[in-house]
């Protein structure tokens, strides 16, 4: 038995996710569990959750959020015309979306719900092909904030940079909310300039134009970021320049 498969019958996948910017840990990890269920088929998902450029991780489902699951036949089983999908969602079958063909599914989590557990039951004309399950954990959405030098463009690799200079630009990615775009609509922006509400010029913007007369020496930049359209979405977190 291949030993993928063989750890996917057993109980227990542990799935790193590596983090690349800002101050996040350099890993995080997410265990899910499935209980008792013999699994031959491989399940891959990923959430519909904003992820910043050069991101090297999965996009994680928030609570209230989605994602979307595929399901892959065993190796040595061809795809025909007459391959049958039936999805569960914690024990209930989603007759609506289960059928001939349905290879992908969408799964849409409660609110204050917790985690979920899918299960896939592949057949065809001839029986039952295999069964597949994973666990989708929820999580917390997070923020990232960084320095937009004039000369060296987004600083990634650099979290408490010196700038030289009248005008220095902020920019924060926010992490898996539920969107596609940092500029959405939903999305609301609150800056601080050292614990103080800033005043942007771009209005309700992921951007902060800040001059060398409003932050002078070292100056802690402060944003909060929440999501009208999902209201247990929102993340708040800071970085410290040297204006010099």
């Amino acid at each position: 038995m291949d030993a993928n498969l063989y750890y996917m019958k057993y109980l227990l996948a542990i799935i790193t996710l590596s983090f690349a910017f800002g101050s996040l840990p350099a890993t995080a990890q997410v265990n899910i569990t499935t209980k008792n269920i013999p699994t031959n088929i491989t399940l891959v998902w990923e959430a519909s959750s904003y992820v910043p450029p050069f991101y090297k991780g999965k996009a994680l489902m928030p609570d209230g959020g989605d994602a979307r699951v595929v399901a892959f036949l065993p190796p040595g089983v061809p795809v025909t015309s007459d391959i049958s999908y039936s999805w569960r969602v914690d024990g209930v079958v989603d007759g609506a979306n289960s059928g001939v063909g349905r290879s992908s599914y969408t799964i849409e989590s409660e609110i204050f719900g917790g985690s979920s557990l899918v299960v896939v039951e592949i057949s065809n004309a001839n029986g039952l092909i295999g069964t597949g399950a994973l666990r989708i954990p929820l999580i917390k959405p997070q923020i990232l904030v960084y320095t937009d030098a004039p000369l060296g463009g987004v600083l990634f690799n650099d979290e408490n940079p010196r700038i030289t200079g009248t005008e220095l630009t902020m920019e924060t990615y926010p992490l898996f909310f539920t969107t596609r775009r940092r500029d959405n609509a939903n999305l609301s922006y609150v800056w601080r300039v050292n614990g103080v509400p800033a005043t942007n010029p771009l209005g309700n913007s992921g951007r902060l134009v800040l001059r060398s007369e409003e932050a002078i020496g070292t100056t802690t930049i402060g944003v909060s970021v929440s999501n009208t359209d999902h209201i247990l979405e929102s993340a708040s977190g800071d970085t410290t320049i040297f204006f010099e």
